[in-house]
């Protein structure tokens, strides 16, 4: 009988994305040294083979876990690159995060955005359907809700900042105006459970007079982003765009 050493890599990782599912490849690659090594080398690939059916915008699911995980986990992340003599080449946008902390990342984020979808929809469903503030839908709405969360969290890792501006001023009408959307829902309508759980809103003792005379509770991360997004929205001329939601405005 061939040992598994035996068997060709690109054989191993055919069985890697033949399972049903991520969990399943985890526990493979626990399962013995050659298949941990193909796993550490092709993660990426193996994730991406089986979860892309799974999570709507994958690629930019992916980017957000991983620069997320950087944020989160420096000091493992540069303790991993120091004993692999690995390069850290400081950009948290590429770098390599050590997959056992972005792949859960990436499946808890995946999580969040189904429950930000599930909200829109019912949102949706209940406007009345001569409502003049969101006549249109742009989609899709998972590629936005990524884009907002990056947005958010590059309050904390600055160097993403320029690479997302930048979206903004090339990207179409269309997409900045669901980028807004999606900003002003989550900021504005979203549930306070779901607020929570994205860290959206100030603790009660975070709260100044200033805040309550803005009649804004945000956390300085999404304050950003929302205000960063708004003011893309209004540069670009879209204001004409307007669908989404916003608080204190009338109702026709």
């Amino acid at each position: 009988m061939a040992a598994i050493s035996d068997i060709p890599r690109e054989v191993l990782i055919l069985v890697y994305v033949l399972c049903p599912d991520i969990r399943t490849a985890v526990r493979l690659s626990l399962s013995c040294r050659e298949y941990r090594e193909v796993w550490l080398e092709n993660c990426k690939h193996i994730a991406k083979t089986i979860l892309e059916s799974e999570i709507p915008a994958y690629e930019d699911a992916a980017e957000l876990a991983i620069a997320e995980s950087r944020y989160r986990n420096q000091d493992t992340i540069n303790a991993c690159a120091s004993a692999s003599n690995a390069p850290d080449r400081g950009d948290p946008g590429v770098a390599q995060a050590p997959v056992h902390l972005w792949l859960p990342c990436l499946l808890r984020n995946a999580g969040l955005a189904t429950a930000v979808y599930t909200e829109i929809e019912a949102w949706l469903m209940a406007r009345p359907p001569d409502d003049p503030r969101w006549k249109v839908q742009f989609t899709p709405w998972p590629m936005s809700y990524y884009f907002v969360r990056q947005l958010a969290l590059s309050y904390h890792l600055p160097t993403l900042r320029p690479a997302l501006i930048s979206a903004l001023e090339t990207c179409s009408p269309d997409t900045l105006q669901t980028h807004q959307q999606m900003s002003s829902f989550m900021v504005e309508w979203l549930s306070s459970e779901e607020q929570l759980r994205h860290g959206i809103p100030k603790a009660d003792e975070e709260r100044t007079l200033d805040d309550e005379l803005k009649d804004n509770f945000s956390q300085p991360d999404w304050e950003q982003a929302h205000d960063v997004m708004f003011e893309a929205w209004e540069r670009r001329g879209c204001r004409a765009l307007l669908r989404g939601p916003h608080r204190g405005e009338e109702e026709n």
